[in-house]
């Protein structure tokens, strides 16, 4: 189903493709406030507002399913899913 993963260690939040999420109709609400997020290979725009988020169920084989809560946004290289660090707790992963 994802054509690309990408793990960013120091990223804030967990990241879906807004591209993705309209791909496969997933159902995208405001967050509270706009949040403001700074992507720094994205040489077009370098800062952006996410305005959507979402939450999407997450199977990967070998690992448990899990559902993150997603800011959607248009990834930097067309990403479906940009997951922070903080993902590696929710398959039960050792990150010491």
């Amino acid at each position: 189903m994802f054509n690309s993963i990408l793990i960013d260690s120091g990223a804030a939040n967990s990241f879906i493709g807004k591209r993705f999420s309209h791909k496969y109709s997933l159902t995208i609400s405001e967050p509270p406030e706009n949040i403001p997020a700074i992507v720094l290979d994205f040489l077009e725009s370098p800062s952006l507002l996410v305005t959507y988020k979402t939450r999407y169920m997450v199977e990967l084989p070998y690992f448990p399913s899990f559902e993150p809560d997603v800011l959607a946004i248009d990834t930097p290289k067309g990403e479906d899913l940009i997951f922070n660090f903080n993902f590696l707790n929710h398959i039960n992963t050792s990150t010491s």
